[in-house]
């Protein structure tokens, strides 16, 4: 695997792409059912499942007040280096963290679907969050400063 992402680093957090060597801590994480519970799939049971999803993802944090920080370097990324217009965000409505940080960020609710997702042996519904780049501010996340995400 070759990095094809630039490393990002904030104050706390640096996000970087995942490497075939994170395998086994990224099994660690995707197989506790309190972590995956908003995932889009279910616990991980095989260390052979945190391979085939490294190909699949680039980065993944979250804690007490990481995510703020963390989702700003990724929308500094998106809508200055690459230029995109418009993020959106797929979330479980069960997820109220998420939802909130989303929301502090700038993002709008556009949609609701019910039982979008079949995880876990049940339905799950999804709440589609958008943000276009006229409406992000750098400057949020020094407003958030000290907030926590759950």
């Amino acid at each position: 695997m070759t990095d094809l992402l630039p490393t990002l680093r904030g104050e706390r957090v640096a996000l970087r792409q995942l490497r075939k060597a994170d395998a086994e801590a990224l099994f660690g994480v995707f197989s506790d059912p309190a972590v995956t519970r908003y995932w889009s799939s279910p616990p991980m049971t095989d260390p052979a499942e945190a391979h085939a999803l490294l190909s699949e993802i680039d980065d993944l944090r979250w804690g007490e007040g990481l995510g703020t920080e963390a989702v700003s370097l990724l929308l500094d990324q998106a809508f200055g280096v690459m230029g995109l217009r418009r993020i959106e965000a797929d979330t479980d409505p069960e997820n109220e963290s998420a939802m909130r940080l989303l929301e502090r960020l700038g993002f709008r609710r556009e949609g609701y679907l019910p039982q979008r997702w079949f995880v876990g042996g049940r339905w799950h519904d999804t709440v589609l969050f958008g943000l276009l780049k006229p409406d992000w501010r750098h400057d949020r996340r020094v407003e958030n400063e000290g907030m926590r995400d759950a």
